[in-house]
Formats: C-alpha cells, structure tokens, sequence
C-alpha cells in the first residue's frame, strides 16, 4: 500500500477541498532502486537512466511520474515544493526511513 502509481491522485481527492493550496512542501521517499539492479560499478546521479528492472522499481518510477504531476498542479495555484527522496536500502527488518529518523 502507498507505494502505486496513483498515490499522488488519490492525495488530490482525499484531501479536503482548498487544503492544498496550503501546502508548502511535499516529500516522497522513493527508492534508489529505480536506477536497476547492477549498473556494473558505475557512478549514479540524479540525471542516471531510470530503469525500473523489478515490479516494485517500476512502480517507484511510476510513483515519481504522480508526484512531479502532483507538483505541477499545486504550483499554478501557490508556489510548492515536491522532493524526492532516493533512499538506499530500505528495505528489511529495521529500515523504515521515517522510523529512523525518529529515532535520531
């Protein structure tokens, strides 16, 4: 749950009517899986190849595509900013990002 493509849509229609205009920042935790599984000891950057190799990959690329959208439609209507966060490893016992950082 939460990691589809449609995730950003239903965020638009579950929210409460003139909610999102009040939104500053957005952020989405995606996964540094996005760039394939073995790129053979190459560096990657934000600008590296999206290649999406495993279901799971894709569907963080696909995520991504709803979150740009996402911020698309809440800048014509008040500056907001929509980051995306490329975790590695965050997956497995003891590797929620968000639980981590709470810890910290």
């Amino acid at each position: 749950a939460g990691e589809g493509p449609d995730v950003a849509a239903r965020l638009l229609q579950t929210l409460p009517a003139g909610s999102l205009p009040k939104l500053r920042w957005v952020g989405y935790i995606s996964s540094t899986s996005v760039y394939g599984e073995d790129l053979g000891g190459a560096w990657v950057t934000e600008s590296s190849e999206l290649r999406g190799e495993t279901r799971k990959a894709a569907l963080r690329i696909a995520a991504e595509g709803q979150w740009r959208a996402l911020h698309e439609h809440l800048a014509r209507q008040e500056p907001t900013a929509v980051h995306l966060f490329r975790v590695g490893g965050i997956y497995g016992p003891r590797r929620n990002v968000l639980e981590s950082l709470g810890r910290s």
